[in-house]
């Protein structure tokens, strides 16, 4: 007989009745060797409990509606609850900005702690050990047994590789998460963004009985899990209200001037940077998808110019710095910054490929050529490349950049055939039913 899971699944929700059965469905094996599922409805006016249940969930709420279990309600709270008057909330705005801030922000409204409700939520659990996916997410692979043994190992957290996709399942990139850990140690800290943190520095981490990685890895019972044992996916959905969701980073980013931790690559005992930082990057992009440019641009230069901003985060502040300055049609400087981002950080993709957009965009072929040439000559990108994965123009259209390379190398003036048809081959691969590439193939038989 197979051993019932030795950790437990924890989810928060909120109107999630067309997203939870993907991850109920994606836990069928879990569900049916006993393992136990906690789900924390914070407010559902959908279906969401009655699917919850039907899966035999163990459903907590605040207010035990629905014949559900009660819990308090320690999630919601507004800025001035945490010591943000309107004064310090509106002087982060450029002058030039601050009256439209005033008049489209509600500094009294109610937002949401995600932190404190995955922590109400994760009290609930049976087992110690827990994983927190999100509503969104599905399980791709989970191997019951092997997780089970790490845990017995004596692991005190799990990472675990995670795809985002686009609305249609198809790759776009992946990343790694530790939402999976033991919570004798572990906590979920910050009211979004939320991430687990150690629970008290004093209490000494266990000592796996089978070492594996580096020293740092060992150092925190952290270990890097295989694919074939663990996978999640996570299907990006639009945020419909981005004010809110300004409100939210703005308290967050005021908050960690106060209590900055530090942050430590993964496999040596270098600082990476400080988490104030990094919620300053989360902030100032969040001016800009709002179209605060003028306060945004403020913000992303500070990003960029601070000692303690990662690589790859000062790299998207310049690369997020172009793209306001192409929206407000100057071109040269969003170029400048577009440049700044892939030197900042060679090894990503991001900046090319806005270089690229405007390559295509201005009929610069031979601007293309040299843009894709440097690009194979990144790893990163080329990698991303070959896979298909690597996307530039935000909407999830993977053969953006090799429709650009059938393009450049068809019709510019140092023609290429073969790479053109390189090109035209992989997004064919990559968009099959996509009219435009299909007409093109008779360039190419």
């Amino acid at each position: 007989m197979e051993r019932k899971p030795l950790f437990s699944m924890v989810v928060i929700a909120k109107n999630e009745e067309e997203t939870l059965p993907q991850l109920l469905n994606s836990l069928k094996e879990f569900i049916e060797r006993g393992g136990e599922i906690v789900v924390l409805d914070t407010g559902s006016t959908d279906n969401t409990i009655s699917v919850a249940k039907n899966s035999n969930c163990r459903v907590f709420t605040d207010d035990g509606r629905e014949n559900t279990q009660k819990i308090v309600n320690t999630w919601h709270y507004t800025l001035r609850n945490i010591g943000i008057d309107e004064t310090k909330f509106f002087d982060i705005f450029d002058s030039a900005e601050r009256e439209r801030a005033r008049t489209t922000l509600d500094i009294n409204r109610i937002l949401f702690d995600y932190g404190a409700a995955r922590k109400a939520a994760v009290r609930c659990t049976s087992n110690d050990y827990v994983f927190c996916p999100d509503c969104d997410e599905y399980w791709k692979t989970l191997d019951i047994n092997l997780i089970n043994s790490l845990i017995n190992y004596g692991y005190a957290r799990l990472k675990i590789s995670l795809v985002y996709t686009s609305m249609d399942g198809h790759p776009v990139c992946e990343t790694s998460r530790e939402k999976y850990f033991d919570r004798r140690y572990f906590e979920w800290k910050w009211r979004i963004h939320e991430a687990p943190e150690r629970r008290n520095s004093e209490i000494s981490l266990p000592s796996p009985s089978i070492k594996t990685g580096s020293r740092q890895v060992e150092q925190y019972a952290t270990i890097d899990v295989n694919k074939s044992t663990a996978l999640l996916y996570h299907t990006q959905h639009p945020t419909n209200n981005r004010q809110w969701y300004l409100q939210q980073m703005c308290g967050l980013y005021l908050e960690s001037l106060s209590c900055s931790t530090s942050c430590f690559h993964e496999n040596t005992n270098q600082v990476w940077g400080d988490l104030s930082s990094q919620h300053h990057f989360w902030f100032a992009r969040e001016l800009k998808l709002n179209n605060f440019f003028i306060s945004a641009i403020h913000h992303l230069k500070s990003v960029y110019k601070r000692i303690d901003t990662w690589n790859i985060e000062a790299a998207a502040a310049a690369m997020y710095i172009g793209d306001i300055y192409i929206s407000l049609n100057n071109e040269d400087s969003a170029k400048k910054w577009w440049w700044k981002g892939y030197y900042k950080a060679p090894g990503t993709r991001e900046a090319i490929g806005r270089l690229l957009r405007f390559a295509y965009n201005n009929d610069n072929k031979s601007m293309a050529q040299s843009l894709l040439t440097l690009m194979r000559s990144i790893k990163g990108c080329s990698s991303y490349l070959r896979e298909g994965t690597w996307y530039t123009n935000g909407d999830n259209s993977s053969s953006y950049t090799a429709i650009i390379g059938y393009w450049a190398f068809y019709y510019g003036d140092d023609i290429d055939k073969q790479r053109a048809k390189e090109y035209w081959e992989l997004a064919s691969k990559i968009d099959p039913n996509n009219e435009d590439i299909k007409r093109n193939s008779m360039f190419f038989e």
